[in-house]
């Protein structure tokens, strides 16, 4: 017994194939190790807005450091993968302003 497929869901079932070989390419290639992040991806790996990150960086409550690169007159932030990841497991630092500084 042989079962004919229609045109349009041959169609279907190619673009759904199309995209599951692209899902796999991306799953089996390994991601590139990245050393800091932009003020706008910590942003969103966060659920803050850019301002919000960008005055935390300012304030010392993330530790970042200044590229050379600039934007508009002003300096771009870079923020290190660690310091994300300590961002996650502890949270902000004090305000300058509020820490100890022995």
């Amino acid at each position: 017994m042989t079962t004919e497929i229609s045109p349009s869901l041959l169609a279907q079932l190619t673009v759904m194939h199309t995209k599951l070989d692209q899902i796999y390419g991306m799953l089996a290639s390994p991601k590139e190790n990245r050393e800091c992040y932009t003020v706008e991806e910590v942003a969103t790996t966060l659920s803050r807005t850019p301002y919000t990150v960008r005055e935390w960086c300012r304030e010392g409550r993330i530790n970042a450091t200044k590229r050379q690169e600039r934007r508009g007159g002003a300096e771009l932030w870079n923020i290190s993968t660690a310091e994300v990841a300590r961002i996650r497991n502890e949270g902000l630092l004090a305000p300058d302003r509020f820490r100890n500084t022995g």
